[in-house]
């Protein structure tokens, strides 16, 4: 059985180190712009030292200076494809195909099925006593000199995310 070709160098380049870390729900803190420090996540990370996994997002490459992933003799350092090899114990063809699956053009991919956002619901609550006078309504709600009503307009609604009707008063 052949294997569709894979170009390792492009997957490399374009697949972000950070993505992948989150993807694998590991922590890591910024050490500077390009520099990422963590507990080291390797399953051959027998080590309690703390902070000796490091990641440069920079250049796509990890290290973890432990002597427990040092001495595995499976690496202790390398770039996103050596990663997903170590992390699920396969071979540097299947963590490239399985990186090109997650991240075809370099983000992550939208979910299959995305959740239609919810219809806004009546508001539990009435407001009252809105103070017709104070600055922010005058900007949001601007009154004509000859109508006396005030006029909603379109961005208010977006900003605000509701609609208000002016009544006689909340007496």
């Amino acid at each position: 059985m052949s294997r569709s070709y894979l170009d390792f160098k492009a997957i490399r380049e374009r697949v972000p180190f950070l993505g992948v870390l989150d993807r694998y729900h590991i922590e890591v803190k910024r050490v500077n712009g390009s520099q990422l420090k963590g507990r080291c996540p390797l399953p051959s990370h027998t080590s309690k030292e703390p902070d000796t996994f490091c990641v440069n997002t920079d250049k796509n490459v990890f290290c973890c200076h432990s002597d427990s992933c040092k001495k595995s003799g499976r690496g202790a350092s390398g770039n996103v494809i050596d990663f997903v090899c170590l992390m699920e114990s396969i071979q540097a063809y299947e963590a490239a195909a399985k990186l090109n699956e997650w991240y075809p053009d370099g983000l992550p991919p939208k979910p299959a099925t995305a959740a239609e956002p919810e219809e806004n619901r009546p508001l539990a609550f009435t407001l009252k006593d809105v103070n017709p006078e104070h600055p922010e309504f005058a900007r949001a709600f601007p009154i004509p000199k000859d109508e006396g009503h005030p006029i909603i307009k379109a961005s208010s609604v977006c900003r605000f995310g509701c609609m208000m009707v002016i009544t006689g008063g909340s007496g």
